[in-house]
């Protein structure tokens, strides 16, 4: 670490996607390197992008080190406070700096959560081919996703998980003078500054473009974050609420893919109500859902579906690991394995050493055909419950 720790003479790690370059230190070096190619594999999936991609990052421990950085590739500098990373399209490159290193309030998972994010965009950039701008809240929305992952302990990237920071936002947004309606968010103009040409919004909506981006991705039918009761009257997590049942179909991922190759073949210059104009096409008169037959009502479904994520989160503790438990028992009965699997990985983040959760990991990794993965979360699972004396289940795994 002493011998690379000055930004002339960083450490370099090439993996299958990515040129790393980083004076943070040894560990972290070797965990990005691992992280964001697994990162890079998620970003595809939901991009649905198969084609080879290269990008180059850079991450500095130092403020400094990240400014002269940005004079070097942008040519001019970024605010002083608010802004941990950026994505140059034309560099194909994401340069970021540790806050946590000389700023107050911060750890290093802002730095995860700023790679996660900026990463991200070369696959809005490749989609787009640069020639146009998608609507805003498409392109940060998606990006905003990303912050959701967590590197667990094991260097595996637990997927597909709320981005606390920003649900907590939404959730005291939508409690305040700067409260948003989903026709804010989607026609919203771009921002576009004279320096660069670079655009966005402002920062009181990326919450709200996370928010639509999750519910759109993961709203399931007859999903019980919308049509359950989470508590009983007395505070306690409702019994229907952890119930098994069979997992239904996601209802707006395809649209979202739709909306997406869409404004991947055209922008929305000079017509921003276009993009609101396509959203109400998409995601209520083509779907056709009889609880939702106008926009108000889809707004409805949406802002009751992030309610619910809310007091998931910040309400029911690690208990809720019961309710992921049964929501992968329910991926598992759909032969879902792999939703099955990303839910019992987020079990295992909400409560860690809990026997049912690797029994689930390891019914799901052998659903998606990963033999060697089921092995080790069996094994797993055994070690748990056979000191116990559960014989049966013992014998069982």
């Amino acid at each position: 670490n002493a011998k690379h720790e000055h930004w002339e003479n960083p450490f370099e790690r090439k993996t299958k996607h990515y040129s790393l370059y980083t004076n943070i230190s040894w560990e972290f070096a070797e965990t990005a390197a691992s992280a964001m190619d697994q990162v890079n594999e998620f970003y595809r999936s939901v991009y649905d992008y198969k084609k080879k991609a290269k990008a180059k990052i850079y991450a500095m421990r130092k403020r400094s080190d990240f400014d002269r950085m940005t004079l070097k590739v942008l040519g001019r500098s970024m605010p002083s406070r608010g802004v941990g990373g950026f994505w140059v399209d034309g560099l194909k490159t994401v340069v970021a700096y540790d806050r946590s290193y000389d700023e107050e309030g911060y750890t290093i998972d802002s730095l995860w959560k700023t790679l996660f994010h900026e990463a991200s965009h070369q696959f809005m950039d490749l989609l787009t081919k640069s020639r146009h701008q998608p609507p805003c809240w498409l392109n940060e929305g998606t990006s905003c996703y990303f912050e959701g992952c967590v590197i667990k302990a094991d260097g595996t990237i637990v997927k597909n998980a709320p981005a606390a920071q920003r649900l907590r936002s939404w959730y005291n947004l939508e409690r305040s003078p700067n409260r948003h309606s989903l026709e804010d968010l989607i026609a919203h103009p771009r921002n576009v500054s004279p320096a660069d040409g670079s655009w966005s919004y402002e920062g009181h909506y990326y919450p709200y473009g996370w928010a639509l981006v999750y519910f759109l991705l993961n709203y399931e039918e007859n999903d019980r974050r919308v049509y359950g009761v989470a508590y009983t009257d007395d505070g306690r997590i409702h019994d229907d609420y952890k119930e098994v049942r069979k997992a239904g179909k996601l209802v707006y991922k395809d649209a979202y893919l739709k909306y997406l190759a869409h404004f991947s073949e055209r922008g929305c210059e000079g017509d921003r109500y276009y993009a609101l104009e396509i959203a109400k096409k998409f995601f209520v008169e083509d779907i056709n859902d009889p609880d939702v037959q106008d926009w108000d009502a889809f707004e409805k479904r949406w802002r009751k579906f992030n309610e619910s994520l809310y007091a998931e989160q910040e309400m029911m503790g690690s208990e809720f690991a019961d309710v992921l438990q049964a929501r992968c028992r329910g991926y598992i009965l759909a032969d879902d394995y792999e939703r099955a699997r990303i839910t019992a990985e987020q079990a295992d983040e909400k409560r860690s050493q809990d026997s049912e959760t690797y029994r689930l990991l390891a019914l799901s990794n052998a659903g998606e055909g990963r033999e060697a993965d089921s092995v080790y979360w069996m094994l797993r699972h055994w070690e748990k419950v056979w000191p116990t004396g559960k014989k049966e289940e013992a014998e069982l795994a």
